[in-house]
């Protein structure tokens, strides 16, 4: 199977093709013009790492399972509710990337074990709908309109 093929298949389709679609579509509308602050970018990075080395494998004799909590969610989530301002397309494109880079990276480990660097991206988004890179960017820009309404409740 080829790369494209691996990315046409319905799951990998919803987990992985269509939200890099949303997070392009961030950047030209949203990225290039009003980009996130820099300290946001270096919290974000550190996120990213945290995220990387709290997130584990569960390797069974079926399957291999990544588990990771995007640290990046949090962060937005204590932004928002200090008051600043972030859209959720954007939250969404960011918890995304951070997850695909977390997940990107996992998969490499992978590479002396079982895969080679022409396959080792199979199991990136391989639980389709109930993967994390599908659910947690949902999450999290469902969370914006909803923590911008319960601070709207507070003043």
């Amino acid at each position: 199977m080829n790369f494209f093929e691996y990315l046409s298949q319905p799951g990998i389709l919803c987990s992985v093709t269509v939200p890099w679609f949303v997070v392009i579509y961030w950047y030209f509308k949203e990225g290039r013009h009003d980009p996130p602050p820099q300290r946001v970018i270096w919290a974000l990075m550190i996120c990213a790492v945290i995220t990387y080395f709290n997130a584990r494998w569960e390797v069974t004799a079926e399957s291999r399972s990544l588990y990771a909590m995007p640290t990046s969610l949090i962060f937005m989530i204590v932004w928002i509710w200090c008051r600043n301002t972030i859209s959720p397309l954007t939250v969404y494109s960011l918890v995304f990337v951070e997850l695909f880079t977390v997940d990107l990276a996992k998969a490499l480990e992978l590479v002396p074990l079982e895969h080679t660097l022409e396959t080792f991206y199979w199991g990136i988004g391989g639980a389709g709908g109930r993967d994390a890179l599908c659910i947690m960017p949902l999450i999290g820009a469902a969370y914006v309109p909803y923590l911008n309404w319960r601070i709207s409740r507070l003043k």
